[in-house]
């Protein structure tokens, strides 16, 4: 993005990228068209180019609004008070369901950003995902208790195991064509909490 969308009004940035957001949630990137984009903005295709130098430029905005929107409204004082594992990860999940129900194409975006394989755009937003699984880890879980897990146990693999069987869970959904549920979910990273939790505590910590 060039100065002048930095300058326009926060709601029409907000706004631009929103409607980028509905469409490549909807499309693959390739799929994706900037027509549909510029006219859910409200803007001409010529001004979408103007501040962004390309679709891929723009994708790559889109995700880091998706991350920040996801992190913004995640942390808060209860979040970065807790000091058990498994407590912050159903805390921290509730509250970006809660996200992903506020902001309708979020989640079916996220989603497609991590498959981005054979894309145009593969190889960046990988490095961007890779990137911020280490970044939140690094945020969210730095007053965790590591003495609760088990001699050999890394808790940082746990989380990305974690998060590995999300996304797993995720894009099966959406490869059926089948609506994903916050809630369900949700419900779905708690069952997870039930079986990681034994396999990777201390018995005295259960």
């Amino acid at each position: 993005m060039n100065d002048s969308f930095l300058n326009l009004p926060t709601e029409k940035r907000e706004e631009i990228l929103n409607a980028a957001m509905r469409v490549f949630s909807m499309y693959e990137y390739k799929k994706a068209s900037t027509d549909d984009i510029a006219a859910y903005a409200n803007i001409s295709k010529g001004m979408l180019f103007y501040y962004f130098n390309n679709k891929a430029e723009l994708y790559e905005d889109v995700y880091d609004f998706a991350h920040k929107i996801i992190e913004f409204n995640m942390i808060d004082e209860k979040l970065l008070t807790i000091t058990d594992f498994y407590d912050l990860i159903t805390y921290a999940t509730h509250k970006k369901m809660q996200v992903l129900k506020k902001y309708p194409y979020l989640m079916n975006f996220s989603i497609r950003s991590y498959y981005t394989d054979k894309e145009d755009i593969s190889d960046t937003i990988r490095h961007k995902s890779t990137s911020n699984i280490k970044t939140s880890y690094h945020i969210f879980f730095k007053n965790i208790d590591m003495h609760k897990f088990k001699e050999g146990i890394d808790p940082y693999e746990v989380y990305k195991m974690m998060v590995w069987m999300v996304d797993g869970y995720l894009h099966e959904k959406m490869m059926n064509n089948e609506l994903i549920n916050p809630d369900e979910s949700e419900m779905m990273y708690l069952k997870m909490v039930k079986i990681m939790k034994p396999a990777t505590y201390k018995e005295e910590y259960l």
